[in-house]
């Protein structure tokens, strides 16, 4: 590891080629879908904000490293939930 941060935004290629951004893509939009009706919105994204945070860090201590991309795609998953959830 150079010890450097890189910083993007995450593409569609990323999202739709990498399975691991599509987990947390699936992961965090099946969250929202059932939390959000039950805790309201701000709980949930407190809530689905820690976890993914949660799961970066332990990544970055003991797995592959931290990685922007993949909070960015839980993000998206979030937002669409969000978006399904609110009927929009």
């Amino acid at each position: 590891m150079t010890g450097r941060t890189n910083i993007g935004l995450l593409t569609a290629h990323q999202l739709l080629e990498q399975r691991d951004k599509q987990k947390h893509f699936k992961v965090c939009l099946g969250l929202g879908l059932v939390l959000l009706p039950v805790m309201g919105l701000l709980n949930s994204i407190i809530l689905i904000s820690i976890i993914g945070l949660t799961k970066e860090a332990f990544d970055h201590f003991y797995g592959s490293g931290f990685c922007w991309y993949d909070l960015q795609a839980n993000m998206a998953g979030l937002l669409l939930s969000i978006l399904i959830s609110t009927n929009y």
